[in-house]
């Protein structure tokens, strides 16, 4: 029985990826058809602008690919001018861009409540090319975009697959919409878990100005209901989260740089020159986050010679999280000569409190992997207070070394207990507080 829980645990996301692929074609569909400068205008309440021709209601599938598009990020080719809500958005071009705005006052809502994606960016072919990037945006002040869904196999994903490495990449930017609103099963940026395809996924999504973000599926580090960067097959290395201005998340796990994968949880660059943007960060179903992982490759189910690397970047803004446990630099499971992946993880924090019950920086699962791991905390600022066990580098004394460091610039950090592992475990100390009660 335990053997037969676990194939369905291993077959689960492969499961959910044929769900997300074949969702599209389901029920009915709208064509954007109308183009920029040619059509009579490119308002979606247009019947004229859609294949078929009707305007697209609850029980519609809206695809967007090559036709009308333009060349440019500046260029609207299409405007929600009424408020409407649809089962479904997908984006799926392999040339051009398409511009969507949402008028002011204007609500567009995509409601759907069956096992299938909310909102799909992604060109799932593996015979794009190495170097192929393709952008859409929602944008609109005044405008709102929800994704409402109360099934917790729905998906948010925003990603691009090719069978050769390289700069390719699907990004998705809302940074010019005022309000993003999601309840959704699951957040995937770049994430691609079936491991029959090499798939090198890669996606950015730039989120709007103002969010609130639920997770609903509980997840597991495996499985986790924000993911970014995550692939059982071929690896991927530029997947970005970039955050708003003022962000509400409730997620059970997240994790930034899953097996195979690089992967970046940070505040848009845009939103932190002359403001100073923050991030309330909670679980969905208790009030942490369950698991919280940067660089983490102990999902791979074989021994792997692809790395993982996480970046968590809450430079330029305030960060108020709380967390249950917390991985940095997290090895692969399984060791022998081929598992020479390794896994590093970087958390960078300047304001706010970030409360951990357990905290790892550098961690080796196994004593038979060869992989080096590495871990690295840097509180410049805010305070960081971790209520049971801070390890640093964790090892078990054969294998890939392992590092731990944590590194205190005119930050705090609160510590129940501070545990050395046998790697190599360093704090630095340039001014700020470090208070351990075990000391």
């Amino acid at each position: 029985m335990k053997k037969n829980l676990r194939l369905l645990h291993l077959l689960a996301p492969a499961i959910l990826v044929a769900m997300v692929c074949s969702a599209i074609s389901v029920r009915a569909q709208s064509l954007w058809n109308a183009t920029n400068g040619v059509s009579a205008d490119t308002n979606w309440s247009s019947a004229a602008n859609w294949l078929p021709a009707a305007v697209p209601g609850v029980s519609t599938n809206v695809l967007f690919n090559d036709g009308g598009g333009v060349g440019d990020t500046a260029t609207i080719d299409n405007v929600v001018d009424t408020s409407m809500t649809i089962r479904q958005l997908a984006f799926r071009q392999t040339n051009g861009v398409h511009n969507t705005l949402i008028l002011p006052g204007v609500t567009l809502t995509i409601s759907n409540a069956v096992a299938a994606t909310n909102l799909y960016v992604a060109t799932d072919t593996t015979a794009s090319p190495a170097t192929l990037q393709v952008t859409n945006t929602i944008s609109g002040p005044g405008g709102r975009l929800v994704l409402g869904s109360t099934n917790i196999s729905s998906v948010l994903a925003v990603r691009q697959i090719s069978s050769s490495s390289g700069s390719h990449n699907e990004i998705l930017d809302m940074s010019g919409l005022d309000t993003f609103s999601a309840s959704v099963g699951n957040v995937w940026v770049g994430v691609f878990p079936g491991s029959s395809t090499t798939s090198r996924p890669q996606g950015i999504l730039f989120l709007a100005k103002t969010n609130s973000i639920t997770a609903l599926a509980v997840g597991s580090k495996q499985a986790p209901s924000i993911d970014v960067g995550d692939t059982g097959s071929s690896p991927g290395v530029g997947s970005v989260l970039a955050l708003g201005i003022t962000n509400n998340i409730a997620a059970d796990t997240m994790v930034i740089a899953n097996q195979r994968c690089g992967g970046a949880l940070r505040f848009n660059p845009a939103f932190t020159n002359g403001m100073v943007p923050s991030l309330y960060l909670r679980g969905h179903s208790g009030t942490r986050v369950t698991t919280f992982n940067i660089g983490d490759n102990s999902s791979a189910t074989a021994a792997i010679g692809s790395g993982t690397s996480g970046n968590v970047d809450f430079s330029g803004g305030i960060v108020d999280a709380m967390v249950g446990s917390m991985t940095l630099g997290n090895g692969q499971p399984i060791g022998g000569g081929t598992a020479t992946g390794p896994a590093s993880g970087i958390l960078i924090m300047t304001a706010g409190p970030l409360n951990i019950n357990t905290l790892e920086i550098g961690f080796q699962t196994t004593n038979g992997s060869p992989a080096v791991n590495s871990g690295t905390v840097n509180v410049s600022g805010g305070t960081l207070t971790v209520n049971s066990t801070l390890r640093l580098a964790r090892y078990n004394a054969s294998g890939g070394f392992t590092t731990g460091t944590l590194n205190i610039t005119n930050g705090t950090v609160l510590a129940s207990n501070v545990v050395a592992g046998t790697g190599a475990s360093t704090i630095n100390m340039y001014g700020g507080t470090l208070v351990v009660s075990n000391a």
